[in-house]
């Protein structure tokens, strides 16, 4: 085959390549709004077992590779796990608000919320900590469930 031949196959095969890598359907309309509806519930549910102090609960929304900055600090899941397990049941209660929710879908199975919290943590000897922060979430759908697979947190003493 003849030099010309190649040069026109590569040519033919890169464009062909190019292409694919540039193309993208047409966007969906109405995804956000579907992954929005699909979050916010699955936010709820993980701000009720916190509140309940269920440890367990908690941890359903957490993907197994999950990691935070928790005031700075990384902290992969085992460290999370152990965490929730032992803080929240010693607790006497556990009350937290979420405000200024924002939902951003990144795609049909990923999305960004962003909030601010309030926590008041009453230790099992009566003792209360008051705090307040931002924090971001990144869900990702997996498997048809929509887990925690990211998060901030950054904790500042609440003036009282």
């Amino acid at each position: 085959m003849s030099r010309e031949f190649w040069d026109r196959a590569w040519l033919g095969m890169g464009l062909s390549l190019l292409i694919a890598c540039t193309y993208s359907p047409a966007p969906d309309p109405a995804m956000p709004a579907r992954v929005e509806a699909a979050v916010r519930p699955r936010l709820a549910s993980f701000l009720a077992a916190e509140r309940a102090r269920d440890a367990d609960a908690v941890l359903e929304h957490l993907h197994y590779e999950f990691y935070m900055y928790q005031d700075g600090t990384r902290v992969d899941y085992t460290t999370v796990s152990r965490q929730i397990r032992d803080f929240l049941p010693a607790l006497r209660e556990f009350e937290t608000e979420f405000e200024n929710i924002e939902v951003l879908a990144l795609s049909k199975n990923a999305a960004l919320t962003t909030m601010t919290f309030r926590d008041r943590v009453t230790a099992a000897d009566g003792s209360v900590k008051a705090s307040r922060g931002p924090t971001t979430m990144l869900w990702q759908r997996v498997h048809g469930v929509w887990k925690l697979t990211f998060a901030d947190a950054d904790h500042y003493p609440l003036d009282r």
